[in-house]
Formats: C-alpha cells, structure tokens, sequence
C-alpha cells in the first residue's frame, strides 16, 4: 500500500513509525506499507468472546470521554 502525498494537500505532512523520529512528507513523496518477511506471532486468547484489544482499550480509558474526571481518577486509584 502506498500512501502518496497529492498536489491538492495544503501542506506538509508529519510521519511517525512505531514511536521513532518524526519524518515530512511533501507534495509527491509517499510511504509504502507492506507485510514484513518476518513476522512476529502473536497469541489471542479465546474467552466467552472477549478480544485482548478491548481489555486495553478499558485498561488504558481509550474512547472514553472525560466528563466525569473524578469516577476516572477513582478507578486508577482501585487498581493500584
């Protein structure tokens, strides 16, 4: 897959890979994604349905709101 930057975009745009140093891409540059030669294996665990992503996803609070601040600060404080 490659992901070209257009004639029509406004700007530059920034790339960072797996937390590295940010990169710019301008007008006609791309970035080409493809399956490593060498891939890592992973395990998923099969329980009642229950994906390892979304134990994370509400480990980590990811798309959650932030409208009750103090009931998010009392669940961190609970799993120490």
């Amino acid at each position: 897959v490659q992901l070209r930057i257009t004639a029509a975009n406004r700007g530059i745009v920034e790339v960072s890979l797996d937390g590295g140093d940010m990169a710019s891409l301008r007008v006609g540059q791309y970035i080409q994604v493809q399956a490593s030669p060498y891939p890592v294996p992973c395990v998923n665990r099969i329980s009642n349905g229950v994906d390892w992503s979304k134990d994370i996803n509400e480990l980590l609070k990811f798309n959650q709101n932030f409208a009750n601040k103090q009931q998010l600060l009392q669940d961190v404080v609970q799993t120490r």
